[in-house]
Formats: structure tokens, C-alpha cells, sequence
């Protein structure tokens, strides 16, 4: 893992960026962030660059920190992978963010793969679905060396939310 070392200014940012923008953005009808980042793979880079400058900061990150690559999951949803610069593991932040939606954008959904602690203190991974309320519903934590589709796992637990089974 490359060391980055982040003021508290930018630290804040990029919270606000993986948890707050990102998913208002996506739930929103002024764009389809999906399109935009397939047609500007810079765009994570040149937008979270802009919140950095916003807040008297430079971006620490390179753009290849960021990417994403959105598929097609199933016969309905389509799923985006945002990928973030590798969090420490006492950090509030992402490793990836998950946009799911289906094909007419009626229901869309945002999953964020973060940074946590077990309870024994060790590093772990937590999967939180990221609700267009502003309500976080968090489901459980996972060892960082432990290896899991935790994509096609948040669609699974989004799949059993809509039919009211969690």
C-alpha cells in the first residue's frame, strides 16, 4: 500500500466525496454520473480535485487512484465499480463504492466498501448500503485479507432489501 499522508482537510474531503457527493450525485436526476464517468475516465480525479482546491487543499492522489467500470449484472441491474485510493485502516474511507441500478434508472442503490475495525481491534472491511435518505444500514465486517465478491454481494442484500427480506 502506497503511504499518503492526508491533512485533516483533506481527509474530511474525501469522505464527503465517497460518502455525501458521490451517492447524492447518483441518486439525483441532474446527470447519469455512470455515463459521465464512462466518457471521462478522469472525471472522480478532476471533480474530487476541485473539492480539495474548494477546501484550500491540493489532491494527494494520482488518477490512477481512481477509477471506474460499470456492468452488466444480470437481466435487469447494471452495477459500477468506484475504486478509491487504498484507506488506512483507522480511516473513515472507501475502498470502493457500488452505484447499482436498473435499466430505466427507476431504482438505483449505493453500497460503499469502507474501512473499519473488528471488535478485536484488527483492520477490517464493512459493507454499508449508503440509502437516498441519507440513512446508513451497515452489514457486517470482514478481515482486510479476506477475499469476497463483495459486489455482486451488496446487489444480493439490495435484491433481498426491495423484496422485504432485510
Amino acid at each position: 500500500m502506497r503511504e499518503i499522508n492526508m491533512d485533516k482537510n483533506t481527509a474530511a474531503a474525501l469522505a464527503y466525496f465517497e460518502h455525501l457527493f458521490l451517492p447524492n450525485v447518483f441518486y439525483g436526476d441532474e446527470r447519469d454520473i455512470v455515463f459521465e464517468m464512462h466518457e471521462n475516465p478522469n472525471l472522480l480525479f478532476d471533480v474530487f480535485s476541485m473539492i480539495c482546491k474548494d477546501n484550500g487543499g491540493e489532491n494527494p492522489f494520482s488518477m490512477q487512484d481512481f477509477s471506474a467500470e460499470t456492468y452488466r449484472m444480470d437481466d435487469e441491474w447494471f452495477g459500477t465499480v468506484i475504486k478509491f485510493p487504498e484507506p488506512a485502516p483507522d480511516a473513515p474511507h472507501c475502498y470502493e463504492l457500488y452505484l447499482f441500478h436498473d435499466g430505466d434508472l427507476q431504482r438505483k442503490a449505493v453500497f460503499a466498501l469502507e474501512a473499519a475495525h473488528a471488535v478485536d481491534g484488527s483492520a477490517g472491511k464493512l459493507v454499508s448500503y449508503l440509502e437516498e435518505t441519507g440513512t446508513t444500514r451497515n452489514f457486517g465486517g470482514w478481515p482486510v485479507e479476506e477475499q469476497q465478491d463483495f459486489f455482486a454481494g451488496s446487489l444480493a442484500l439490495y435484491k433481498k432489501i426491495l423484496a422485504g427480506e432485510l
